[in-house]
């Protein structure tokens, strides 16, 4: 089975500094949320990135695959956010109530690998998300 998730939630890493940690089976640290929200609502679909470019033939791949420039992707690896990933629409919805229950803040909306990057590229140069984002 292949990942290909559409939904994103991308986050400030202070967002989650004081979240409460329900999960039994997992550390409390930023990491594993997707592990706790898989837990609390009992889905396998609840994925994270790992930020990471190989060489220059990765990082041009990159760009040219999401049309995005070299600086936009420094900017999206050197972002102080994270990213949660979904398949389906209603569990980012979910899973949205249950960081808000939890305490996070700041939690932005995006429908596309791309927009996502992007978002947190612009959050590295402005320590916000840009003004037409969807923030809850």
């Amino acid at each position: 089975m292949s990942w290909k998730p559409k939904y994103f939630i991308v986050y400030p890493h202070k967002s989650v500094d004081n979240l409460r940690w329900e999960c039994t089976t997992h550390y409390a640290c930023m990491a594993h949320i997707p592990n706790m929200l898989r837990e609390l609502l009992g889905v396998s679909t609840v994925g994270r990135e790992i930020k990471l470019i190989w060489n220059f033939q990765h990082q041009s791949e990159m760009k040219d695959k999401y049309n995005i420039s070299y600086q936009q992707l420094e900017d999206y690896i050197k972002s102080n956010c994270s990213m949660l990933s979904f398949t389906a629409k209603g569990t980012r919805k979910r899973a949205i109530k249950e960081l808000k229950r939890l305490g996070a803040k700041e939690l932005c909306l995006a429908d596309s690998y791309r927009d996502m990057m992007l978002m947190q590229a612009f959050y590295r140069n402005h320590q916000s998300f840009p003004p037409d984002a969807t923030v809850v």
